[in-house]
């Protein structure tokens, strides 16, 4: 299955995607009628806008996305770890890596202070909260740890770009 994949498994999902885009677009074409016909509507009376986010003519075309998504990363996570287990020794590098990188957001999860939150983002967040939903502190953690994450990779990759760059030239 895997050499198989590996060897068709682009075909079969570029196919999928054109596929996926073909329902789509029959789906638009199906639909665009109905809604020329509410943008008349609304064009007249700009008070009834709302009836233009009521129309279903992309719902095939982002349904199919969604589930060809949900397979993409399913096949990714399954033949991740396939990989893995198969070839242990090669992996552990990169597991190493996941395992720095998760130490990493679990001390940036529990490192975020949520009962000293300055004024702005305090204002932010209940902004948000009027549409969303109130920002609970454990969402607020995910939320500034993630990006205390994404930061420390950033400077770590520019540290290791940096002495890359240093080393080749004195090579």
């Amino acid at each position: 299955m895997y050499n198989f994949l590996l060897k068709h498994g682009q075909k079969i999902f570029f196919g999928l995607g054109v596929l996926v885009i073909i329902a789509m677009w029959l789906g638009i074409s199906s639909g665009v009628e109905e809604f020329n016909s509410v943008q008349e509507a609304v064009n007249s009376n700009p008070s009834e806008k709302f009836k233009l986010y009521e129309t279903t003519m992309f719902d095939t075309g982002l349904r199919l996305t969604i589930w060809l998504l949900i397979l993409a990363i399913v096949a990714l996570v399954l033949f991740g770890l396939y990989h893995v287990a198969t070839n242990f020794k090669s992996s552990r590098k990169g597991l190493i890596y996941f395992a720095i990188l998760a130490v990493i957001a679990i001390i940036a999860y529990n490192s975020v202070d949520v009962d000293n939150i300055s004024p702005t983002i305090k204002y932010a967040m209940s902004k948000f909260a009027k549409d969303n939903g109130p920002i609970t502190p454990s969402n607020y953690r995910v939320i500034v740890g993630g990006i205390t994450t994404a930061l420390a990779l950033l400077v770590a990759n520019a540290g290791a770009f940096a002495l890359g760059e240093i080393r080749n030239f004195f090579k």
